[in-house]
């Protein structure tokens, strides 16, 4: 959600200007047919004067306002040069000069010089005009025709906000939000931004209604910030009409409805609002409000990367990577995620994501060549961003060597930092570390304390060895039935580890009731999850008959493919059975290959 200044003011380098020598110049591209000046001109100006004002009460943007003065002149036929000329020569109306200061400022009919606008923005503040005071405090702030000096913007601003200056009061709440010449202060900023919304400045009310969304320097107020921001998006606003949307999407402050979301999103989208095109496009994407469409989701997605949206970008990539909406191409995924990358795609949900994809292609060779090296400086721009995924890889890389020289101390260093923000695996590894004393003294309590947080993040493999300290005593007090609820839960994760254990619980009567059967079937579980003990159990179970009819051909079978995986135990009795022909033909060569097998691994 935006939070930064709403006004944008130019800040572009313009050389000196002489005076008025180029306007006619310019007017004659207008083609107008004499400059011989009306008889009502001073009603003229009067009404070019009131129009200004008029924009100006609708508007933050004076720029629009000076380009609706142009249109007026052209309807009138009336030719710049005059109006330029009147104003230069007028000592009293001090709207002459903010119009001759916004000439200056964006080249309107003048050469644009920013030190000649500053000058006139200044003599309508003198005159005691309060736009005129606004504006030399946009000038102060930005540096437009004078040092940048942000104190005295502040002061400007508040002068004109004292004044009643609608947009200068909006700025003093954005001041005190933001600390700009003043120390940040919530609770007057969001007064500020109160009274600006009520003198109708649309940002002023889009603001009160973020501050009510979030609870800066008010009561948070869920439906208060939807009230706000629809008065926003009906002043037609792209942003309020954007959080309209958002509103409508998660229920917030109105009754969630997915299809007044969609059309929001599409109203700021047709505004050429980035963030309401990504939205639209992943409307489409899950059928969220509007009948599901891959085609126009890759199309909205495209729309945003093509406004440099690091997200919409990143989407894109994927949408070529899964065949989402367009034919698969991984080239065109890999272009994408290295420019979303570029763009330091730091935010939302994704965050850093492209960079850690990109890290991920280069390690394992994934649509580029294989790179540790840039493995490594993509995972490390992930780090260097604080992420804690790639705060977690850096550590993976030293630990490994992958792209940099293995140091089991740095990779240590990096698991903690990881963890420290959160990062489950982060956390484990912290734990292995600890247990086993890589890159650390070794310390079992430490380990047990890191296990235990991972499990708590909701971790299977934490989960799992919380369940080991348990049951060995390890850095705790030994609990064999907490053990076991470790286990179990670490099981109901779908942790093959754990399911092997919980297993092994129910044949021995570990910390549960003895249950063979039960034992059998948690076994099979693990098999079925690829785990080498589990395999040699289920092996084991159809050896012996435990929780299953014995079957010494299942028994041999299962056997087998926990050799394969290289348990050691299995490959023992694989060659025990085929030195005693057990459910298999005896084969006193193939017996002697797996005790060789074994006598290597030893």
């Amino acid at each position: 959600m935006p939070n930064n200044s709403i006004i944008e003011f130019p800040n572009k380098i313009v050389s000196s200007s002489n005076d008025v020598t180029q306007i006619a110049e310019n007017f004659n591209q207008l083609h107008l047919k004499d400059n011989k000046l009306p008889d009502d001109f001073i009603e003229i100006i009067n009404e070019l004067f009131n129009l200004y004002n008029e924009e100006r009460s609708k508007c933050s943007d004076s720029e629009i306002a000076i380009n609706k003065l142009d249109q007026f002149l052209k309807k009138k036929k009336l030719n710049p040069v005059n109006i330029i000329e009147w104003c230069l020569d007028d000592q009293i109306n001090s709207t002459a000069k903010i119009i001759l200061a916004c000439c200056y400022r964006f080249g309107k009919w003048v050469k644009k010089d920013k030190r000649k606008a500053f000058i006139y923005y200044q003599r309508s503040a003198d005159m005691g005009n309060a736009e005129g005071i606004f504006f030399v405090g946009v000038c102060y702030e930005y540096g437009i025709g004078v040092e940048n000096e942000e104190h005295k913007a502040f002061i400007y601003y508040q002068k004109s906000a004292d004044m009643d200056n609608a947009n200068g009061t909006f700025s003093v709440g954005r001041c005190y939000f933001h600390g700009i010449g003043v120390e940040k202060d919530k609770h007057k900023s969001f007064i500020y931004f109160q009274k600006a919304a009520d003198m109708g400045i649309v940002d002023g009310i889009y603001h009160v209604g973020y501050c009510y969304l979030n609870g800066i320097g008010v009561e948070k107020n869920y439906h208060m910030a939807f009230i706000y921001y629809q008065k926003s998006a009906d002043m037609g606003d792209a942003k309020g009409t954007c959080m309209v949307g958002y509103c409508y999407d998660n229920g917030v402050g109105v009754e969630k409805d997915e299809h007044k979301a969609f059309i929001y999103y599409q109203k700021t989208s047709e505004m050429g609002d980035v963030v309401g095109t990504y939205n639209v496009g992943s409307c489409y994407v899950d059928g969220f409000g509007v009948e599901k469409d891959y085609h126009m989701a890759f199309i909205y997605y495209q729309k945003s990367a093509d406004m440099d949206l690091a997200v919409g970008t990143y989407m894109v990539g994927y949408c070529y990577e899964n065949q989402i909406g367009v034919e698969i191409d991984e080239h065109k995924a890999f272009i994408y995620y290295q420019k979303s990358a570029d763009m330091g795609y730091a935010d939302a949900i994704m965050k850093v994501g492209p960079k850690i994809i990109l890290a991920c292609c280069y390690r394992f060779g994934k649509w580029v060549k294989k790179d540790k090296h840039k493995a490594f400086v993509y995972y490390q721009k992930s780090a260097d961003m604080k992420h804690a995924e790639g705060l977690f890889y850096i550590g993976v890389c030293y630990d490994n060597g992958i792209g940099v020289e293995k140091d089991k101390h740095k990779a240590f260093i990096y698991y903690q930092k990881s963890a420290d923000m959160g990062n489950a695996i982060g956390t484990y590894n912290v734990g292995y570390c600890y247990f086993n004393g890589i890159g650390v003294e070794k310390d079992e309590h430490k380990a047990f304390i890191y296990y235990q947080k991972s499990a708590d993040m909701g971790y299977a493999m934490g989960t799992n060895n919380v369940g080991c300290c348990y049951r060995n005593g390890t850095g705790v007090e030994k609990d064999e039935h907490k053990a076991f609820i470790y286990y179990q839960k670490s099981a109901d994760m779908g942790n093959a580890l754990g399911t092997n254990n919980a297993g092994c619980c129910y044949l021995n009567g570990t910390g549960v009731e003895k249950d063979e059967h039960k034992a059998f079937i948690y076994y099979q579980k693990s098999a079925d999850m690829g785990d080498a003990q589990g395999t040699y159990g289920v092996g084991y179970c159809y050896e012996n008959g435990i929780g299953v009819e014995e079957d010494e051909h299942k028994a041999f079978i299962y056997y087998q493919k926990s050799a394969d995986m290289g348990y050691i135990d299995a490959i023992i009795n694989v060659g025990r059975f085929y030195l005693n022909g057990i459910g298999v033909e005896i084969d006193e060569y193939k017996a002697f290959i797996y005790y060789k097998k074994l006598a290597e691994i030893q």
